[in-house]
């Protein structure tokens, strides 16, 4: 049977609050808090981190430290029935962390290449609905990011479709969209404002883009 985190659930009621309290504060559903408090799973290192703030507390204090059995199975290996289809069900690409289980050893490969500067590009490559932007959406985010080491302040991540890319799409109208997503995530307001400045243009050729580069490369030193 499992044990619950009493710690946890002592700290939600010296505050006065629900579970549903807590989810709130830390935008997840209620049923994973009440999980967490009866011990079933761990929350993952994420929600660790929110729940850590929420509550002032160090991951010890908050009961997390727990065996390595305690915490969600792995998702199994991928393994192709006799007629070589996917034997998985799925359904829209998961977008919050804590519902981002197993492919440990391909994220920390991922971000060891994005950490080592030897690498220019990487590619993920499999068949349709296997997973591929799931993944691609964990590697994203903020906490996940900073927790594999790279820091949100000089690293940037964007995410565009380009399956929405067709004979019509330009050149500078995807670059523009490019762009856009950029200054939207730099926290910098003056690197912002150049980046908005150069997709508002019209000519967007490879010595402007050359230019922005040389400008945003400082940031990252």
């Amino acid at each position: 049977m499992a044990s619950p985190n009493l710690q946890l659930r002592r700290e939600r009621k010296l505050r006065g609050w629900s579970q549903a309290d807590v989810a709130r504060h830390i935008d997840v559903q209620d049923y994973y808090v009440s999980r967490w408090e009866r011990g079933e799973v761990l929350p993952s290192p994420y929600y660790q981190q929110r729940l850590c703030e929420l509550f002032s507390k160090t991951a010890e204090e908050l009961g997390f430290l727990q065996p390595a059995s305690k915490e969600d199975p792995p998702l199994p290996l991928p393994v192709r029935n006799s007629e070589g289809m996917n034997p998985f069900t799925y359904g829209n690409p998961i977008s919050e962390p804590d519902r981002f289980f197993g492919r440990t050893l391909i994220v920390e490969q991922i971000f060891s290449r994005l950490r080592n500067a030897e690498f220019e590009s990487s590619s993920l490559v499999g068949e349709r609905r296997i997973g591929k932007t799931s993944l691609l959406k964990y590697v994203a985010h903020p906490y996940v990011r900073q927790h594999y080491g790279l820091d949100p302040n000089r690293y940037i991540f964007i995410y565009i479709d380009l399956q929405i890319v067709d004979e019509s799409t330009t050149p500078i109208r995807l670059w523009q969209r490019l762009l856009r997503q950029m200054a939207n995530s730099f926290a910098d307001p003056q690197m912002k404002h150049q980046l908005e400045d150069l997709y508002m243009t019209q000519v967007i050729d490879n010595f402007a883009l050359e230019d922005i580069f040389d400008s945003i490369r400082p940031l990252a030193e």
